[in-house]
């Protein structure tokens, strides 16, 4: 298998475990998770009711490009970029997109 679909089908794993979960405080909000395989894009949305508020979130958005995973957003506390470690992905692989250049951390993940 090569190096892309690899990393597709580890990021779809990860993502997808990830959407299964369902918050016990927040029963009306839907974890929704969108894959384009052949743009090897991949997004998780939350959205639904929390109270009296609507929310619309971003949770993830991945992108496999030029055999690198590039993170464009991620709002969990562990770090999706670290369960792609632990899953197999090469740290040195891994790219955080939100990073400011000038990070000493611009190009690569960092490892809690």
């Amino acid at each position: 298998m090569d190096r892309i679909k690899s990393y597709q089908n580890i990021i779809k794993e990860a993502l997808k475990t990830h959407a299964s979960y369902r918050s016990s405080d927040m029963p009306d909000i839907d974890n929704q998770l969108i894959i384009n395989e052949k743009g090897s894009q991949f997004v998780m949305i939350v959205s639904g009711w929390y109270r009296k508020e609507y929310i619309h979130n971003i949770v993830f958005h991945i992108e496999v490009k030029e055999e690198k995973v590039w993170i464009y957003e991620d709002l969990t506390d562990v770090g999706i970029a670290n369960e792609l470690i632990e899953k197999g992905i090469p740290e040195s692989d891994i790219f955080l997109a939100y990073n400011q250049p000038y990070s000493s951390n611009y190009s690569r993940a960092k490892v809690a």
